[in-house]
């Protein structure tokens, strides 16, 4: 599988791959929905951290602040919820996509339209 980083840098070259090889590969959608991806990590790392946080200080507070801790920390717990259903629905459509990205030929072989008018370089053995 071709690296997101170089699709990312490249996006052209990989839209033309798709075209010169007559693949269906949507790079547009691909860079949307990684970019989506990243995000929705991105938050839900920001969540591990901040209940991590919120957790080693549950102890020390007393009363309302305590309770408002919890509730905040409940919050937090469904949030979290609901971005892994997210992350899984991304993730899951980020390698579908993925799977269709074509790798750009190179740049001496010559473009055809099909099979037939590929060029016979060299026959080895009895045809």
């Amino acid at each position: 599988m071709i690296d997101v980083k170089l699709i990312r840098a490249e996006p052209a070259k990989y839209i033309e791959a798709a075209r010169v090889k007559n693949i269906d590969a949507d790079i547009p959608a691909l860079l949307e929905v990684d970019s989506k991806l990243s995000d929705a990590r991105r938050e839900l790392q920001d969540i591990r951290t901040a209940q991590n946080t919120a957790g080693k200080e549950i102890a020390a507070l007393q009363g309302g602040q305590k309770q408002a801790a919890i509730d905040k920390m409940s919050d937090l717990k469904s949030r979290l919820k609901e971005l892994n259903g997210l992350v899984a629905e991304l993730e899951q459509k980020f390698n579908e996509l993925m799977l269709l990205v074509a790798q750009p030929p190179a740049a001496d072989v010559p473009i055809g339209a099909d099979e037939g008018e590929n060029v016979t370089i060299r026959t080895e053995g009895k045809i």
